[in-house]
């Protein structure tokens, strides 16, 4: 039967470093390639140039009505001069920035800066999904405490545990392998050989060697895939919605030789709106670093309270790990004052 149910837990399981790949993927994407913003702001010159002489002859129209509009501080001439030399001056250098802050945002997810800013030691060339998987399996399928106890590298195996008529130590042995060593890549097949072995504790009674949560496992694996996808479009959406605004740009910032559109018109809502879609990927890339940390500290949970909660205890509270991780970005994006987030798929 664990044997059984641990072969379903594959097919829950196969996704998810996929989906994280993805994830990973879709956060250094570029919908463009180099060159076609400039083609298309090209195109915009003109109806950029007629806009602005617009501005400037309604402008004059008003000060011959009334000639105190020409030196108003906050809509004369002086302010309509000022706000033309940064409008050209943004032209100029958003194409830049834009480029380079995806050179910033390629760094920083390349070289899983967030979640070493989150205390996770982790290589350069790791490879996340496994990984991420791999601390699922950590949390709800390990070495029964009677047989090896926990250190940083892996499981060290009791005197208690030998072969001699058990494959209790080398079930040990291809757990380390399959989880910290060279046996990462067939992580399943090499516990799945094991899933069955027992061996007699320090009481005498026939002992699993491994502590398998059956049916928990797939549970999680399903919710964690579940919560990857999400994240997939969101992000995708997030690389869509980048393009477009990066298309748009210098349509909106025309529209600051207007000073109202400065400070609360359509610059300004452009503004806010790049800015929120860059955090929003960190945001979305923390939550998921969130779920790492909090997965590892479960798996550190003293084994008494595990009992105290129980089989259903033990289910509510791994869930709820991945609920607060699924509705991280639109709470945290509520403190910082971004209300645009959602959980996802309209909450699904």
């Amino acid at each position: 039967l664990r044997t059984i149910l641990f072969t379903i837990d594959q097919v829950a399981y196969s996704l998810i470093d996929n989906a994280y790949n993805l994830i990973v993927a879709f956060s250094k994407a570029s919908f463009f390639k180099d060159g076609t913003v400039e083609v298309i702001m090209k195109n915009t010159y003109i109806v950029i140039g007629l806009f602005a002489l617009f501005k400037i002859a309604l402008l004059l129209v008003n000060a011959l009505v009334s000639p105190d509009k020409l030196f108003d501080k906050d809509k004369g001439l002086g302010v309509i001069v000022r706000n033309i030399v940064i409008m050209f001056a943004l032209l100029i250098f958003v194409p830049i920035l834009f480029k380079e802050s995806m050179k910033i945002q390629e760094t920083i997810v390349s070289g899983n800066y967030i979640n070493k800013l989150f205390g996770l030691n982790v290589p350069d060339n790791y490879k996340p999904g496994d990984m991420f998987k791999s601390q699922a399996i950590l949390a709800l399928v390990h070495p029964n405490d009677a047989f090896a106890t926990r250190e940083d590298d892996g499981y060290v195996k009791k005197d208690i545990c030998h072969d001699d008529s058990t494959h209790c130590q080398a079930a040990i042995e291809d757990y380390n392998a399959a989880l910290f060593g060279e046996k990462r890549e067939h992580m399943f097949a090499t516990l799945l050989g094991h899933m069955g072995d027992y061996a007699n504790d320090e009481d005498g009674v026939k002992t699993y060697v491994y502590d398998y949560s059956m049916l928990l496992t797939f549970v999680v694996g399903i919710a964690i895939t579940y919560l990857l996808i999400l994240f997939c479009f969101d992000l995708a959406e997030r690389v869509i919605k980048l393009a477009i605004l990066e298309v748009v740009s210098p349509l909106f910032i025309v529209t600051y030789i207007d000073p109202k559109s400065a400070k609360s018109g359509p610059f300004n809502n452009w503004l806010k709106e790049v800015g929120s879609t860059y955090v929003g990927l960190y945001i979305r890339l923390a939550a998921l670093a969130l779920i790492i940390i909090l997965t590892t500290l479960w798996q550190q949970v003293d084994k008494s309270t595990i009992k105290v909660l129980g089989g259903w205890g033990t289910i509510i509270f791994i869930l709820s790990i991945l609920i607060f991780a699924k509705n991280f970005p639109k709470w945290l994006g509520g403190l910082i004052g971004i209300k645009d987030f959602d959980n996802g798929l309209g909450g699904l």
